[in-house]
């Protein structure tokens, strides 16, 4: 789940609470699901440093990249097997043009 933004008037009503402030506003329920949300990634910030924040989007981003990948790799997979095919078709073919040589040449 990304971290939610926290807007510039909630960072300073967070800032002026303290973190206490911010918990007890938490515990009694005066925040709306959005403000929560902010304040606990305010309070996570607070804490733990907002290099904590980065992390956590650097790894939502990894998650993607690896997502992609393994979407890269299925792609090639089936584009794999199409080839594999059409490399079958051609030898047949040639098979064919060969077997048609040597009828013609022979029985002729």
């Amino acid at each position: 789940m990304p971290a939610a933004m926290i807007t510039e008037a909630n960072r300073r009503e967070f800032e002026q609470r303290g973190p206490d402030g911010v918990r007890k506003q938490i515990e009694h329920a005066l925040y709306d699901a959005e403000k929560q949300k902010q304040a606990y990634e305010w309070l996570d910030e607070t804490e733990r440093g907002p290099d904590r924040a980065l992390m956590r989007e650097q790894i939502l981003i990894a998650g993607s990249a690896r997502d992609a990948a393994w979407e890269s790799a299925r792609a090639a997979k089936a584009a794999n097997v199409r080839a594999t095919i059409a490399l079958v078709i051609s030898l047949v073919s040639a098979l064919a043009a060969v077997g048609s040589f040597v009828v013609a040449f022979f029985w002729h």
